[in-house]
């Protein structure tokens, strides 16, 4: 790996409680993982947090969070 190496970042959410919606990004350079990391990410309004499952409502979606990836439920230990 070289300095300034270019890298395409693919982000996914990969699942949601009732405040934090869990980003998957992966770090890939010619089709191959590099790396990869978690992390949690909420919606704040002029009142504070808004639930996931309201941002979920609004668009227009009806779903459940999948099961979380064993890397993600880790994150809180």
């Amino acid at each position: 790996m070289f300095l300034f190496q270019g890298f395409d970042l693919i982000t996914r959410i990969v699942g949601w409680d009732v405040k934090w919606f869990y980003l998957e990004q992966r770090f890939e350079r010619e089709g191959r993982p590099i790396a990869t990391a978690y992390a949690r990410a909420l919606v704040r309004g002029a009142e504070g947090s808004i639930p996931t499952d309201r941002i979920i409502a609004v668009l227009g979606f009806r779903i459940s969070s999948p099961e979380l990836p064993e890397e993600v439920r880790r994150m809180g230990e």
